[in-house]
């Protein structure tokens, strides 16, 4: 209680300039300015922000419609190596396995992506049952448990290691292009048709039998590979833009402290 009262009685014997009432509401109206300008700033910069971050469904999008006018649609089902199919992965994946088979579950896949740290380790026994679902590097991976949709393509440096449940493992045939099977399947169309297929309450998933019907367009093998460098080369940029508005976001955020810092100094 006395610590209280000294920090308090400090606190009121600070002292701070005390310009006449005219010249604290000149001050005032300044910085009411400035605040209005940077509000109008940061409803651009999410407007913006916004739009980015729905950019790149939109160019896959616009490919999906582009060439399933030219060229015919196909399930999945007939576009993978005949003796692995489309499997999910691990039922149970048990304890952590010190230096066992490394396994992704839903959280370490994202968008176009495979978080590879810190990926749980699987009792070599109980991953042994799930051969169709051992990583080879190169399948694309769509999560069909939680946050369905998600889609990536398995990294090199996890061959060998699996996959739990939440995952579907697609092992693509020669002739299609993982990365461009991705950007089809995240096209908002694409993702429309998973979602019409959800099942359950409490987790909500996709059945395999839904996965193997859904269907992209398969153009030659050298117009894919144009494809994906071309919707990559968008996201390169996109990512860009995103991360310049984060750090518009952090000036933004810095401007005002810095106006009371030269307010309260009479340099305003």
């Amino acid at each position: 209680m006395c610590e209280r009262f000294r920090t308090s009685s400090k606190f009121l014997e600070l002292e701070i300039p005390l310009p006449t009432l005219h010249e604290q509401q000149r001050i005032a109206a300044k910085i009411d300015i400035v605040a209005e300008k940077i509000a109008e700033a940061k409803n651009i910069r999410t407007a913006t922000e916004e739009a980015a971050q729905s950019f790149i469904w939109s160019v896959c999008e616009f490919y999906l419609q582009k060439w399933r006018s030219l060229v015919e649609l196909k399930p999945l089902r007939v576009l993978v190596e005949p003796h692995r199919g489309i499997s999910y992965g691990i039922v149970q994946t048990g304890a952590e396995f010190e230096d066992g088979i490394p396994t992704l579950r839903a959280g370490d896949l994202h968008w176009f992506s495979v978080q590879t740290q810190g990926i749980k380790r699987v009792d070599p026994a109980v991953e042994k049952p799930f051969q169709r679902t051992r990583l080879r590097g190169g399948e694309l991976l769509l999560r069909i448990r939680g946050g369905v949709g998600e889609l990536a393509v398995s990294p090199s440096e996890l061959k060998g290691g699996n996959v739990s449940r939440e995952i579907a493992v697609i092992p693509l045939i020669a002739e299609v292009n993982p990365e461009f099977a991705m950007f089809m399947l995240a096209a908002p169309t694409s993702q429309e048709k998973m979602r019409g297929h959800l099942r359950g309450t409490a987790y909500v998933g996709i059945n395999l039998k839904d996965v193997r019907n859904l269907e992209i367009p398969v153009p030659s093998r050298a117009q894919q590979a144009g494809i994906v460098k071309e919707i990559s080369d968008f996201q390169v940029k996109n990512d860009e833009v995103l991360k310049f508005q984060s750090q518009t976001s952090s000036g933004l955020d810095a401007i005002i402290p810095s106006v009371l810092d030269h307010a309260f100094r009479g340099e305003l």
